[in-house]
This record gives structure tokens, C-alpha cells and sequence, in this order.
């Protein structure tokens, strides 16, 4: 039986064939550019003409894969888990290692207590904020790349907001800098940035390894954490497949039979897969909630529950109605919900509600709106 681990990310599609030993077979790694069912259907059927309908236990991992692998009722590893189970399989004596994806940067220790540093909230600093700055230099990542190898000084950037940092580029071009010394000031920020906001002042140093796409194809990236990184006794590993270091860890957590994601289901074939995967997103497609990077269980978070309306006054209750074009997925996974941001307008009216509220509270009488957390 084959094993294979999918890592649905932000910005790309990742998976890893594992035999039945643990050696790889296949792995790949494909921007979906938003667009990811059609991206895993294309590359799930092109793999299955090379498995022959083989069985396959099936393991997903990822910002986006945790709706699919819900509504299948597949595996899933977390992606901090995989990252650390490739990690003991490739480098057991790793002191620490640095995560750049499409919008997330993550910093791992490894040594004297295992822990994780995670930047989710901004994508400053991350794959994401690179093509931003790339495409204000007219190229791609790989040109950025290769304009920064031609430079031999950087200069102070930005790089925790695109804002800013678009600013400070936009200032130094005018400013007649060369554009390969603005591309090596661009990767060197990343790095000052991926470095202070997740180490926080703890040392960084001994065994350290590069994973995620950006850091594996981006040797002038590498070069750039490498410099910052750079004390007596630090040295620095990068791996061939790092790009797909979590679907590689997701499938390795699937062949050992003593972990909980060994139990999980297993397919006829790929195809058998390929066809139930489509079903789903089918489905979500009819909930109005499309297959996509952080959605979450499409079928939890379709519908607001019932008989749990907050006790609103009917101006409260007016101002909190929203657009559905502005559904945000709530960030407890415990309690689902949906989380409406309220227009200006909206905004304006609770202003009068809280405020005359506030009046009447100093004048000793109850007001009409209670709201409900």
C-alpha cells in the first residue's frame, strides 16, 4: 500500500508518495493560485496514471486542508507535527529550523525543549510579501533572486507591513539605488524580520535548517538568514525536498503504526480519491463557501446556529447586519461561527446605540440593548 501526504497551502499544492518502507516516490509542488480543487484534481489524476490504481492512505496537512479532510473523513496531520517528523527523519540533530511559507513564517527550536515560534496573523515577511516586492521590480521570485546575487550591499527596508516596505523601496529606486541592491535589501529584511519578531531574543544557533518553498528555491535568501544568522559554531543544512518538508512528514506520520494518523483511512485509488474530492467541493459550492485556504469544515460553518440569537434592540439588531461578501471564518474551532465585520454605516448606528445606552445607565434607568458576546 502506498502512502501519500497532501500539504494545502496558501499559495501552493504539495504532495509526497511514500512506499510502504518510507521511501519517496514522488513529491511535487504547484502554485494554485487561489484555484484549489482544479490544482489538486490535476495533479491527483496525473499522479494516479503512474499508481495503477494502487491502495493509497491518504493524509492531509495545511492551512487549507483541514475542511477537505473533514468532509472525506481523511487523516490530518498538523503542520507543525510533520514539519517536525521530516525534520528527525532527515537531521535528528537539528538545533532549530525556519519555515517560510506563502503566509506564514514559523522558527522551530528543536534543542533544550522543543517550541514553536508562528507569525500567522501578517504575511509580512513571507512568500507572499516577497512577490509583492518582486513585482514592484517588474520580475518574479526567481528574477528578484538573481537581480540580488549581483549586489554586494543592502539597505535598511521594511519588511513587517508591504505598506511600508513598498514605501522604502519606492524611496530608495528614486533615490538612484541600483535595483540588485534593492533586491538584496528586500531578502535581507525578510530575514531581520523573520528572525527579531519570532526569536523574540532567544539565540538562534547551532544546527539549522531551511524548509518551505521560498527558502529552497531562494538561494540568495538563504544567503540573506545566513548573514543574519551567522555566529561561531552555527551551521546552517538545506534539504533537496524542504519544499515539501510538510506533506513529506504528513505521509511519514501515516506509516508508522504508532501514531494515531496510521489508523486513518485508505483509499482504493487515487482516482477513487480524485472523484470524492470533487463531490465535496461540489457541495461546498452549493453551501456558498468554496474550496479554499483557511475556509475550514465547510459543512460546520455553512450555517450560523439557530435559536442562539443574541437579545438585540431592533436599531442594535439593524446595525449588525452585514453583506455576506464580508464572511470571515471565526478563529475558534471549538465554538464555530461566522465572524461579520459591520459596514460604516453599521458602525455609525452602534455608536448611538452604546452611547445612549451609556446615558441612560448614568441617569440610573436600563437601556433596550444588551448585546451577547
Amino acid at each position: 500500500m502506498l502512502t501519500i501526504g497532501i500539504d494545502l497551502g496558501s499559495t501552493t499544492v504539495k504532495y509526497a508518495l511514500l512506499s510502504e518502507s518510507g521511501v519517496l516516490l514522488s513529491h511535487d509542488y504547484v502554485r494554485h493560485g487561489s484555484a484549489v480543487k482544479q490544482t489538486l484534481e490535476k495533479v491527483l489524476r496525473a499522479l494516479a496514471l503512474r499508481t495503477h490504481d494502487a491502495p493509497v492512505h491518504v493524509l492531509f496537512s495545511g492551512s487549507g486542508a483541514l475542511g477537505l479532510a473533514d468532509e472525506l473523513g481523511a487523516g490530518f496531520v498538523q503542520e507543525v507535527i510533520a514539519a517536525s517528523r521530516y525534520l528527525k527523519h532527515r537531521a535528528p540533530d537539528l538545533d532549530a529550523a525556519i519555515e517560510l511559507g506563502g503566509e506564514d513564517a514559523k522558527l522551530l527550536y528543536l534543542s533544550n525543549g522543543v517550541e514553536l515560534r508562528m507569525n500567522e496573523a501578517c504575511a509580512g515577511g513571507t512568500g507572499a510579501f516577497i512577490d509583492q516586492m518582486a513585482s514592484l521590480l517588474d520580475v518574479d521570485a526567481a528574477g528578484l533572486n538573481k537581480l540580488a546575487s549581483e549586489a554586494q550591499i543592502s539597505h535598511p527596508m521594511a519588511s513587517r507591513c508591504g505598506v511600508f516596505a513598498k514605501t522604502d523601496l519606492v524611496a530608495l529606486l528614486n533615490g538612484g539605488v541600483p535595483k540588485s541592491e534593492v533586491a538584496r535589501s528586500v531578502l535581507d529584511a525578510v530575514a531581520e524580520q523573520t528572525v527579531s519578531g519570532l526569536a523574540c531574543g532567544r539565540p538562534v544557533r547551532g544546527k539549522i535548517a531551511f524548509l518551505g518553498g521560498p527558502l529552497t528555491f531562494l538561494s540568495e535568501l538563504r544567503a540573506a538568514f545566513e548573514r543574519r544568522l551567522s555566529s561561531t559554531g552555527t551551521t546552517f543544512a538545506s534539504f533537496c525536498d524542504a519544499h515539501c518538508a510538510v506533506a513529506i512528514g504528513a505521509a511519514l506520520e501515516g506509516i508508522d503504526p504508532a501514531s494515531r494518523a496510521h489508523r486513518s483511512r485508505v483509499w482504493h485509488s487515487i482516482d477513487d480519491l480524485v472523484r470524492e474530492i470533487l463531490a465535496a467541493a461540489s457541495e461546498n459550492r452549493g453551501s456558498g463557501l468554496p474550496l479554499t485556504p483557511g475556509a475550514g469544515p465547510a459543512r460546520r460553518y455553512s450555517k450560523i446556529r439557530q435559536n442562539e440569537k443574541p437579545s438585540l434592540s431592533a436599531t442594535a439588531e439593524s446595525a449588525l447586519s452585514v453583506r455576506p461578501s464580508k464572511m470571515q471564518r471565526a478563529t475558534s474551532f471549538s465554538e464555530p461561527t461566522l465572524v461579520q465585520p459591520p459596514s460604516r454605516a453599521s458602525c455609525s448606528m452602534l455608536r448611538g446605540v452604546f452611547s445612549t445606552a451609556g446615558t441612560n445607565k448614568m441617569k440610573g434607568s436600563r437601556s433596550n440593548a444588551s448585546i451577547v458576546p
